[in-house]
Order: structure tokens, then sequence, then C-alpha cells
């Protein structure tokens, strides 16, 4: 999946023309999050919050809960499949690098790795659908994107630096 990262927005946006899956999430106010996901040309909007160290979605297709420990997260929650049935899912989120863009999911069906301007791995279609995917996407865009210090604070630690 090729990334696009604005900074200066604080908008993230990933696709994945293979897959035909598309991700897009702004950070909206502090601690929401607004975007989009469209897999195989079904669109829907989503909105993510933020609650101390967790991350919350729910829409009509499912819910999921980021919860950080250290840091490194917990996802878990339910998907509604193709069948219309929900699925429960429950992964570990690590950290890999100490940038705040790296991470990786390493489980049962699903390997993908996360940083700045790419999603790579892979992931069992029987066991994870594009939906799902694209949700646990947009968490980990939205922890990215939290991660960003604003360009006041930025501003100000290089007036700090200037002056002294």
């Amino acid at each position: 999946m090729n990334v696009y990262f604005n900074e200066s927005i604080k908008e993230i946006s990933g696709y994945d023309y293979s897959k035909r899956i598309e991700v897009n999430l702004r950070k909206a106010f502090e601690g929401e999050f607004n975007g989009s996901v469209n897999v195989e040309n079904k669109f829907e909007w989503i909105n993510i919050r933020k609650f101390g160290d967790s991350i919350s979605f729910s829409n009509a297709s499912g819910n999921l809960n980021a919860n950080k420990w250290g840091d490194n997260y917990s996802i878990s929650g339910n998907i509604k499949g193709e069948d219309g049935k929900y699925k429960y899912i429950s992964l570990t989120v690590y950290k890999r690098f100490s940038d705040e863009f790296s991470f990786a999911i390493n489980s049962y069906g699903i390997n993908i790795y996360f940083d700045k301007y790419s999603v790579n791995g892979n992931f069992d279609e029987t066991l994870y659908s594009k939906k799902t995917i694209a949700y646990i996407t947009s968490m980990i865009f939205a922890i990215e994107i939290d991660s960003i210090k604003s360009n006041k604070a930025n501003i100000q630690i290089k007036e700090n630096y200037l002056l002294n």
C-alpha cells in the first residue's frame, strides 16, 4: 500500500489498487479523526475517537478498540463480514523502531508492517476480510497522526533554541 502523509494538515491517505483498498484519515479536532475507507468500490465514512491512551472506532459494520501498553497497542473488536456475521478479532500492534510511524502486526494469518510512506505485508483473506484490514489500517493511521507534534509546538521549540 502506498501512503501519502501530509504532516501540516495531519492527514494520511493510503491505497492499494491491486487489493482494491483505500484509506483516508485526517485529524479533525483534538481526539477526533474523520475519513473514509473504500474497499471493492464500497465507500464508507469513518470516525475515530481518542480517549486517553485508547482509540475507538464504531459504525454499522463493526467496532475496534486500540489500547496502548508501553509503545505497543492491543486492537480488538468485531467486524461484520461479507456473510453478514460479525467476527471477533484480537491483535497486537508492535512498535518497530523509535520513530512514531513504524509498527508491525504479526499474528496467525496476518503480517503487516507500517512505515511513514508504505504499508507492506500479507494477510489470509479467509481469516481477515479486506474491510477488516482497512479498518485496522485506519486505526494505525490515527495512532500515527496523533503522534505528530503540532506546528505551534515545533515553532516554540525552534524559538527557544534560537534564543539560547
